[in-house]
């Protein structure tokens, strides 16, 4: 399976939940330091926890596959460095697991940096049981990607 995303908007949702991570180096949970991707038809949700935050982005592309990935530190580090002026950031998966990834690199996103993630070992907790009951203490709001820009 190949997932493609706009370069800026997935770096942007990336940036936006990575503060949510587990930053210690050797946690018992490895995934805990990874970004949880869920590719569904008409969204991808990019989902970080420690335990005690918990930061939800939803972007609104489309996709012909589903899938659930964890995405590790590494894959991270790279589409959160990535060029915001190239034009894909792209994720294949293989059927073990593994994810190959593509994301521009350098001021226009003229060239690419290319990489393999091994399957990240561990379950992610169950995001969805503490979210609050839809309608009750939530709020939407609707900003500019370029809220999330450092």
């Amino acid at each position: 399976m190949q997932f493609t995303f706009p370069a800026n908007k997935f770096k942007n949702a990336i940036i936006a939940v990575a503060s949510a991570l587990d930053k210690e180096p050797n946690s018992r949970y490895p995934a805990l330091s990874s970004i949880r991707l869920e590719i569904r038809n008409e969204h991808t949700k990019a989902i970080a926890t420690d335990g005690r935050r918990l930061h939800v982005v939803e972007l609104k592309e489309p996709s012909d596959h589903q899938a659930d990935l964890l995405i590790g530190p590494d894959l991270i580090k790279a589409i959160s460095n990535c060029s915001s002026s190239g034009e894909w950031i792209i994720l294949a998966v293989d059927e073990d697991g593994t994810i190959r990834w593509t994301v521009p690199k350098g001021r226009r996103g003229e060239s690419v940096l290319t990489g393999t993630q091994m399957p990240i070992e561990g379950r992610y907790p169950n995001w969805v049981q503490v979210m609050p009951e839809p309608g009750r203490h939530t709020a939407t709001a609707t900003i500019d990607s370029i809220e999330f820009k450092r």
